[in-house]
């Protein structure tokens, strides 16, 4: 009887904060990230599937780039992703030749059947600042923190297999 397993784990990527509201505060050709003025909880909501619990405390908690700032690079991570992959074999000798072999396979992908949201939208309505985004009458975009769009990975997948060697 053999076995196989494959577990891969990824931690999540690093993610800057929110793009600013393109007042281009380093120079004309790049943008700047918002600047983080208050502790905040990045996490992938499942409910929502946005990465901010409360929208209006997350826009609170960011201001747009001064001139001569870069904003902040990496101040955030995006959730990781794994999966664990098991095989199942068993071989038999035939009796009426001992060349020839029959082999039993049974193969499971993404055991667990976790299911990760994949961070692909990143637009000025999911990730940008308006005008003055530390002003707490700002409301937010009604999309800003939706930055998920799509799984990652595969569902759970079984498949058997037979193989006659000779």
């Amino acid at each position: 009887m053999d076995n196989d397993r494959i577990y891969r784990w990824n931690s999540g990527l690093p993610i800057g904060a929110p793009f600013d509201a393109a007042q281009w505060a380093t120079n004309w050709n790049a943008q700047s990230n918002g600047t983080l003025i208050r502790p905040l909880t990045f996490e992938a909501l499942r409910s929502s599937q946005n990465v901010f619990a409360d929208i209006q405390a997350a826009l609170n908690s960011f201001r747009n780039a001064r001139p001569g700032e870069t904003g902040q690079r990496n101040v955030f991570r995006l959730p990781g992703y794994s999966a664990l992959n098991l095989g199942l074999s068993k071989s038999f000798g035939m009796p009426w030749n001992e060349n020839h072999k029959l082999q039993i396979r049974w193969e499971v992908f993404n055991v667990m059947n976790f299911q990760y949201f994949n961070a692909d939208t990143f637009t000025r309505q999911s990730f940008g600042l308006p005008q003055d985004s530390e002003l707490s009458s700002t409301a937010p975009a009604p999309n800003f923190g939706k930055i998920f769009s799509s799984i990652q990975g595969d569902p759970r997948r079984m498949q058997f297999g037979f193989r006659y060697s000779f």
